[in-house]
């Protein structure tokens, strides 16, 4: 036993002893495998393995710095490179992963410093060492230096992968979000696994709000392998994955992606930021902070962690913690509006009133011209506004800047609406500055007109006319009053000398567009706006104009082109994006209509009129869940909106809650009496849940609304007729008729017939007598007559129809050749065949044209038309039937007994049931 011990030990000995034998060219052989296999731990294992015999082996030196930056070891990349040059590895070929390595460690002023384009022997080379250092100064905050040398790149080589991706990234910087889009699809052209190209593709679909297009971006860069970018720059992209879906409210989604990231790295603070988020978001509280705690332990600066601790700190009622942490964050960070707005919370529910109306001049005062932070801000001082204007006033004693920032604010209010503080703020503004001087009157006037005080309105930009003459602005403001007043001629004049004073000014030709609009000359509207257009192609407001004056002309497609265009150049425009959904609404497309309103809603969350129109598209489009979150939303925010209270009570009713539809229809007619939609939807609703009594009364106050006669006439019928008192209906239903509901002819004539009235169909008669090319009403009237088995007078009212519809509907001629083979006519057989013609896959002409062969003696024509027929529709009993007879005559007894006892099968007690079971006993 001991000796084959001793003999297994030897040949392990051999075996692991034998790779030590390889040569230094096996081994850079096999390092060189390795790479391109992509198993870059095993290449490095070789390249070092060379290294220990050869230090100085310049090629081995070279593949570690290659594997390096192909594994993300930029720090081990760099020296190994660096060191393979000083071996005489050839610039050409380190510089490049040099470059790359520097740029990936931060390194920018090393790449300027260290890296030469000259030393290119090829174009290609060339662009790309231009790129990086392009990419150098993008590093180092210095775009201008980017540009020039980006565009040399791709002069160079207009598909180099590094001088696209610089491109990109220098458009990204520059907030050209469509160049900068061009180009990453450039990039993505040349190599569609390019990290950093997927990278931008991603940020700027996140920034401009089109968050699936982001979502998919991430997921593909984050299955790719950190090639272009940084492990750290996948890192963070990864955490903004889960941002973006938290965004796009898949909350499932990120809650898994932040596991993920949590599992990978457990004591980061990213991670655990963000799963303390959606811990938070989820209501679990003491989860959210444990995960903070780690966050603000491992980076006790972090100001998004800082911010969501308090966020914690309030859900616990721990105002006083959140109030500290909170100041630490606005001191950081002095422009943080919703850290600025969470403190203004945390103060008053600490009973701290006086300090968050300071918070909230200070961050007014810090606001500067930032309009979105200055709306926040006012929105949030909500009643307490004068007393935020008046800390304003009394800094502005000490720091005559303030001045400017109260004009914002005032400039604020009079665009939300707050006309009387404005004008309040307005008029107590004092300023050297004439420019600032002049924009305080111009809002002076604009607040009077919203104030509905059109004499002070008129006076002011009159007396703003005297005192700047040539001043075209102010001209422009007046014509603006002149507008609003109705005035057009004197609203022309006063654009038309704002035009001659400023002829390069694209706005008064804009308003001249809106005199023309108003006038009725659509056309010279759309004249003037598309010439504003030529000299400022990027002015949306006025495609907006245009888009509506198309819209208003029929003209949706053209409507469409330019909201698109409008949408293209500001994807994060409010207004472009209500009016795109509009627009969608209107042509019915409510998937389209939902993709706009959602833009909408991404840009102003808090906006009504945006949750109301994503609401309305929602329910269209057959979401009333949905749609009544969004409209719900909307109408906390403008409770008492009477359109958005009718939508909201439509999808209640979709969603199944007809109590709640009931009780808001009811207090919507209660608040606002004249909506006749209210009205009629409340009286259906109330006759959907039984209720005709309920209904009876709201049909008749319909009634007494101006407009509402024929609608309340109609719902009294129904209403009466649910309560079985037939001669009331009829009454109601007559009315109704009278007044032009058409629709009010059907329920006439069958409550005539209940209540027993000779010749009941007599009023639709009547009608289609005073309408005779009516079709619908025809054919309604002809089926009523067929269904009662009067054939003569079916066929009457069929024939006509068929005239009507110039013999080119099937079903017309189907149903009439069945009533003139009842009546013996002998006109069924070529009518049938002209239906057959019309629609010969049809089960119910095949049947039609295959039964009159049958009863006219043509027995083949009518198996083979009639086999077919039952074929096509085999769960049709008389078909069947039809079949059976058929295959009977032609004496295929097993075929007719199988199609009759199918037949019979099927319908037991139909008119020809004992007819077939006669057949069957002779078979």
């Amino acid at each position: 036993m001991k000796g084959w011990i001793q003999t297994l030990t030897v040949g392990l000995l051999a075996l692991l002893l034998a790779g030590c034998g390889d040569s230094i060219d096996d081994l850079m052989e096999r390092a060189q495998g390795l790479q391109a296999e992509g198993r870059y731990e095993s290449a490095i294992a070789d390249y070092r393995a060379v290294l220990q015999e050869d230090a100085d082996h310049a090629e081995a030196r070279f593949g570690l710095g290659e594997v390096g930056v192909l594994a993300g070891d930029y720090a081990g990349a760099e020296d190994a490179l660096r060191r393979a040059a000083r071996l005489g590895i050839a610039s050409d070929r380190v510089q490049p992963l040099l470059a790359t390595a520097l740029l990936r460690q931060g390194k920018h002023e090393e790449v300027l410093r260290d890296i030469n384009p000259d030393i290119a022997g090829n174009d290609s080379l060339r662009a790309e060492l231009l790129a990086a250092h392009a990419e150098a100064h993008i590093q180092a905050e210095n775009p201008a230096e980017a540009a020039p040398l980006v565009e040399q790149a791709l002069a160079l080589d207009e598909r180099s992968l590094p001088a696209l991706v610089a491109a990109a990234r220098l458009a990204q910087t520059t907030n050209d979000a469509t160049a900068a889009n061009s180009y990453a699809d450039r990039a993505l052209e040349v190599e569609p696994n390019s990290s950093a190209a997927l990278l931008v593709k991603a940020q700027v679909a996140r920034g401009g709000g089109q968050l699936d297009d982001a979502i998919a971006a991430y997921s593909q860069l984050l299955e790719l392998p950190p090639l272009g970018i940084s492990r750290g720059e996948q890192f963070n992209a990864h955490g903004q994955y889960i941002e973006t879906l938290l965004i796009a409210e898949r909350i499932d989604d990120a809650r898994s992606q932040a596991e993920r990231m949590h599992r990978r790295a457990q004591r980061h603070p990213y991670p655990n930021f963000l799963v303390g988020l959606i811990a938070l978001q989820d209501g679990d509280v003491d989860r959210a902070n444990e995960h903070l705690q780690r966050t603000l332990s491992a980076a006790p600066d972090s100001i998004p962690g800082q911010r969501l601790m308090a966020a914690v700190r309030m859900e616990q009622e721990q105002y006083a913690q959140a109030i500290t942490m909170l100041q630490r964050v606005i001191s950081a960070t002095p422009n943080d509006v919703q850290a600025r707005i969470m403190l203004v919370a945390a103060l008053r529910m600490n009973n701290e009133e006086r300090q968050a109306n300071r918070v909230l001049a200070e961050g007014i005062r810090a606001a500067g011209d930032d309009r979105q932070a200055m709306s926040l801000l006012s929105r949030a001082a909500g009643d307490d506004i004068e007393a935020v204007i008046a800390d304003l006033n009394q800094m502005a004693q000490t720091n005559p800047s303030v001045q400017r920032a109260s004009l914002g604010l005032a400039q604020t209010l009079v665009t939300e609406g707050a006309t009387d503080p404005a004008r309040a703020m307005l008029e107590q503004i004092e300023s050297d500055d004439e420019s600032e001087d002049f924009t305080r009157r111009q809002y002076l006037v604009i607040a009077a007109l919203q104030g509905g005080d059109s004499d002070r309105a008129m006076s002011e930009a009159r007396r703003l006319v005297e005192d700047y003459p040539d001043n075209s602005s102010a001209h422009n403001l007046l014509g603006g009053v002149h507008l609003n007043l109705q005035d057009l001629e004197s609203a022309r004049s006063a654009f038309e000398e704002a035009r001659r004073l400023d002829q390069d000014s694209v706005q008064p030709l804009m308003n001249l567009g809106l005199v023309a609009a108003a006038s009725g000359d659509r056309q010279q509207a759309i004249r003037y706006l598309r010439e504003g257009l030529e000299r400022q192609p990027d002015n949306v407001p006025a495609m907006l104009q245009l888009a509506d004056l198309h819209r208003r002309g029929g003209e949706n497609s053209e409507a469409e082109r330019w909201l698109n265009e409008a949408n293209r150049l500001a994807p994060n425009n409010l207004q472009a994006a209500l009016a795109m959904a509009r627009l969608q609404l209107s042509r019915g497309n409510p998937e389209a209509a939902m993709e706009a309103a959602d833009r909408a809603v991404a840009a102003a969350p808090d906006n009504a009129v945006a949750l109301g129109l994503q609401g309305v598209a929602r329910l269209e489009a057959g979401q009333p869940d949905a749609a009544l979150e969004s409209l719900t939303a909307a109408q906390q925010i403008v409770p008492e909106e009477p359109d958005l209270l009718f939508q909201l009570a439509r999808a209640q009713g979709m969603a199944g809650d007809n109590a709640a539809a009931r009780n808001t229809l009811e207090g919507l007619v209660r608040d606002h009496p004249g909506r006749l939609d209210a009205r009629s939807a409340l009286a259906r609703l109330q006759l959907q849940q039984g209720d005709p009594d309920a209904a009876l009364q709201t049909a008749r106050g319909l009634q007494g609304v101006e407009g509402g006669e024929a609608e309340g006439a109609l719902l009294e019928g129904h209403a009466h007729s649910a309560l079985d008192d037939v001669d009331s209906a009829i009454t109601a239903y007559a009315r109704a008729v009278e007044l032009g509901r058409t629709e009010a002819l059907g329920p006439l004539v069958a409550n005539r017939e209940e209540a027993g009235v000779e010749r009941p169909a007599d009023p639709l008669e009547q009608w289609i007598d005073r309408n005779p090319d009516n079709p619908q009403a025809r054919f309604s009237l002809g089926n009523w007559y067929l269904e009662r088995e009067q054939y003569e007078d079916a066929a009457r009212h069929y024939g006509v129809l068929a005239d009507l519809t110039d013999r080119e509907n099937a079903v017309v001629l189907n149903n009439l050749a069945w009533l003139y083979q009842q009546l013996g006519d002998g006109r069924a057989l070529e009518t049938a065949r002209a239906a057959y013609s019309l629609a010969p896959e049809s089960a119910a002409v095949m049947d039609t044209l295959g039964w009159i062969y049958f009863q006219t003696g043509d027995v083949d024509n009518a198996v083979e038309l009639l086999g077919r027929a039952a074929a096509a529709a085999p769960d049709n009993a008389e078909i069947q039937y039809h079949h059976g007879v058929a295959l009977a005559e032609d004496s295929q007894t097993d075929a007719a007994r199988d199609a009759l006892n199918r037949a019979l099968e099927l319908e037991e007690t139909a008119a020809w049931s004992d007819e077939a079971r006669a057949i069957l006993n002779t078979l």
